[in-house]
């Protein structure tokens, strides 16, 4: 583990009550690659926004991902995940029962993505200070996400894996994995002022999901 991020996580784990920003900018270069990059070179009222909006997102992935878990226990976290979103930027109540429901080991794991996981509180913590304007399409898109996760959760076989037997199906979970992203950066440079786009219009050409059964 680079010497930062040990850092990091250490004071995470001392329960320092500063940590919550580093951690977030630290962290984003453990769980990802190319999108950290990217990140920054966005005006600043964006790159917070959108730093904390992957995080998010990487949150649900790890959860959905999980093979270790039945796909009940992941339906559940990733509900109960949504349901720590809410006007103010967290449902403090909420977060604690999902970090709760986790598996105990994930608050010491050397696994970057389940530390993240079990520390999400410390993502809420930042993003309560972004503007609503912006944590609207967050809260939206990652909604979206979730509820998509959710299915596919369901869809796995015993070994852990799913299989796509239609080309919908396949345009339905690329919409999920990639298009909500997609849709939530045109949302968030919209509100920022920085393109003029038109989201309502772009949301129309996803993959063709109609009827989703799980949405919030």
């Amino acid at each position: 583990m680079p010497i930062a991020e040990n850092e990091i996580k250490q004071r995470v784990l001392h329960g320092d009550p500063t940590v919550a920003p580093e951690f977030c900018r630290v962290w984003l270069q453990a769980v990802s690659r190319t999108f950290a990059l990217n990140i920054k070179v966005l005006p600043t009222e964006l790159e917070e926004a959108v730093r904390l909006a992957y995080l998010f997102m990487r949150i649900a992935d790890t959860v959905e991902d999980d093979r270790q878990m039945p796909p009940q226990v992941r339906k559940e976290l990733l509900e109960r995940f949504v349901r720590c979103f809410d006007p103010a930027g967290g449902d403090a109540d909420e977060i604690r029962g999902f970090l709760e429901a986790l598996p105990a080991d994930w608050v010491r794991d050397d696994h970057p993505d389940r530390f993240l996981v079990a520390h999400s509180d410390l993502v809420f913590a930042v993003y309560r200070k972004v503007s609503p304007a912006l944590r609207k399409p967050i809260d939206e898109r990652v909604k979206e996400m979730c509820g998509g996760m959710v299915h596919y959760a369901l869809k796995r076989e015993s070994d852990g894996w799913f299989q796509l037997g239609t080309r919908q199906e396949l345009l339905d979970y690329c919409y999920f994995v990639a298009g909500t992203v997609g849709l939530m950066l045109t949302d968030l440079f919209a509100k920022a002022r920085h393109v003029h786009a038109r989201p309502r219009e772009v949301a129309g050409q996803r993959g063709g999901v109609r009827g989703w059964p799980y949405s919030w």
